[in-house]
C-alpha cells in the first residue's frame, strides 16, 4: 500500500517527492517508528464504495511534550476532488482531541 501512495509521482510531487522505492520503504518505516514512539500515525483511507485504498489521513508529533500535532492527508489522484480529504481531516481532529488529548494541530502543505 505504501508504494501504491507514495510511489505515486503524483502525490509525492506534493510531500517532497518523487521518491524512489528505498525511500518509500524508509518513509513507511518512519510511520511504524512514530507509531511505536508515540501512538499516532498516517492511518490508511479506503474508498468505501469499491474498497479500494484512496491513500491515508493521521497525525504526526509537531512538539512533543506540547500535545501539538501535524495533521496530514494523502490521496492518489483518482480520489482528489470528492471530498475525501476533508472526511478524513475531521475524523483525524476528532480522534486527536477526544483520545489524544491534543492542545493544538497544525496542518501545512508542501509548495
Amino acid at each position: 500500500m505504501a508504494l501504491t501512495l507514495w510511489g505515486s509521482t503524483e502525490v509525492s510531487a506534493l510531500i517532497g517527492g518523487p521518491f524512489t522505492t528505498a525511500e518509500v520503504h524508509a518513509r513507511l518505516r518512519r510511520e511504524i517508528d512514530t507509531m511505536n514512539a508515540h501512538k499516532v500515525q498516517y492511518w490508511p483511507v479506503f474508498f468505501l464504495q469499491d474498497n479500494e485504498l484512496a491513500g491515508c489521513a493521521g497525525l504526526r508529533p509537531y512538539r512533543t511534550g506540547e500535545d501539538v500535532f501535524e495533521l496530514g492527508v494523502h490521496l492518489r489522484p483518482s480520489y482528489w476532488g470528492q471530498g475525501i480529504a476533508l472526511e478524513a481531516a475531521l475524523a483525524v481532529v476528532a480522534y486527536a482531541f477526544e483520545h489524544m488529548a491534543a492542545k493544538s494541530l497544525f496542518a501545512g502543505h508542501h509548495p
